[in-house]
């Protein structure tokens, strides 16, 4: 009897524990299984959890393409979804297995049709569920699938070490009145600025060859054959310096962020004050630096693109503060576009991101929100050198706030970036003759 027991204890150890849920589909009820989606180790948040049925993971997608930083447009009459992710582009349609890859006809299988899912919990509401894998390799990231925890993860092929949170609820943008501040849920993802949504809308509908031109690529560097593309792990030197461009996101018109706490504290002018304690700095070290903006003045994303094209440049570096509808949203973190996601880009993108968080997080103690692939971003996805945009803390939470209002932290956070962008220069700088 006693072996009999011990044998059930093991057997209870060993079998994961699966939640199961019911929605229904297809107007049936559908037991599901409860899932949780990883993006680069940080879980998107959702008041309604992923599941699995035959095998394949469905998740809602708005949560899903916010969590990868794309952008998603509803066709109500046709039932269909559009995602832009960078240049990428897919089309799915309600449960139907027909899809479209930038305007390529795909097939997939049966168990990946998206499907309308209505839920009964936390509310009764209806979701449109999508294939997790399909739209996230095609996006160009990996999945991976944690069978213990049930856990998709999602990453651009760097080694993530996470722990699982369950899904949690999202708070609405609504309840931001700046309009024209920047707005970030929990979940990390970043949301630009009034000027900015318009600008990329509108890069987003011309057409690619104009959008590219007015960023200042000659032809020869969009029009590349994916197939022949090399991309290199780090950069080579273009000139006797390095050339560095500071960007200072928003201006003029564009305020950016404005603080909750105190709303005499604009985005537009922490980013540019930043600027100028970094162009002392990398102007010591003896870079060659170009700033995008010296004043109170809006530049236009594609100008800051084309200043960093047109000058040939090493680097780019974009500074921005962060701004939520929660007010204990905080911490730094930093942005890259990837070179699988973008056709331009020469070398891996992530590593300098990296080094400049690392040494952000080492120097302040401030909460590493981490690096993430935001490959829609047009500073980032045209601007063809290695780049990176750094969210340096929120105006919308008082602890961040205390620090990025004390001149002695702005130069320590300064320092950082310096000592990030020196240990990249260090490690991935190559000679022409490595390429």
């Amino acid at each position: 009897m006693r072996k009999i027991f011990v044998a059930i204890i093991l057997l209870v150890l060993i079998v994961p524990a699966y939640a199961l849920s019911s929605v229904k589909i297809d107007k049936k009820d559908v037991k599901v299984l409860d899932a949780n989606v990883l993006v680069n180790g940080s879980p998107i948040k959702s008041d309604f959890s992923p599941y699995v049925t035959s095998g394949r993971t469905f998740v809602p997608v708005r949560e899903l393409t916010e969590g990868l930083g794309a952008e998603v447009n509803w066709d109500g009459d046709n039932m269909t979804v559009e995602i832009k992710f960078g240049e990428k582009t897919i089309v799915l349609k309600i449960n139907s297995d027909v899809t479209y890859v930038d305007g390529k006809k795909n097939i997939v299988d049966k168990d990946q049709i998206p499907k309308l899912a209505l839920y009964n919990s936390p509310r009764v509401e209806t979701k449109t569920m999508i294939p997790l894998r399909f739209v996230s390799e095609t996006l160009g990231y990996n999945v991976s699938w944690d069978e213990k925890t049930s856990t998709a993860l999602i990453t651009t092929g760097e080694n993530i070490s996470s722990t699982v949170i369950k899904t949690e609820t999202i708070i609405s943008d609504e309840d931001l009145k700046n309009e024209n501040s920047k707005k970030n849920s929990n979940s990390g993802v970043q949301f630009q600025s009034q000027s900015e949504k318009k600008e990329t809308k509108n890069a987003q509908n011309n057409k690619k060859n104009k959008i590219y031109e007015r960023a200042g690529l000659k032809e020869e560097e969009y029009k590349i054959d994916p197939k022949k593309r090399k991309i290199t792990k780090g950069f080579v030197q273009n000139g006797e310096k390095i050339k560095i461009v500071l960007d200072a996101g928003h201006g003029g018109t564009d305020s950016g962020a404005i603080s909750t706490i105190d709303k005499s504290v604009m985005e537009k002018t922490l980013t540019l004050d930043m600027i100028n304690r970094l162009n002392e700095r990398f102007l010591m070290l003896g870079y060659d630096v170009i700033l995008t903006r010296t004043e109170d003045e809006y530049i236009k994303l594609l100008d800051r693109a084309r200043i960093s094209n047109t000058s040939d440049a090493d680097i780019f570096l974009s500074i921005h503060f962060n701004a939520s509808n929660s007010s204990t949203s905080k911490g730094i973190e930093v942005l890259y576009g990837s070179e699988k996601n973008i056709i331009i880009k020469k070398s891996e993108q992530v590593h300098m991101a990296k080094a400049i968080l690392k040494e952000l997080i080492d120097s302040t103690g401030a909460v590493n929100r981490g690096v993430k692939n935001r490959a829609d971003l047009i500073v980032l996805n045209k601007t063809k050198t290695v780049a990176a945009l750094c969210e340096l803390g929120f105006v919308t939470n008082s602890e961040d706030m205390e620090k990025i209002t004390d001149s002695s932290y702005l130069d320590t956070m300064a320092d950082a970036i310096v000592r990030g962008v020196q240990e990249y220069v260090m490690n991935y700088r190559m000679e022409s003759d490595e390429r």
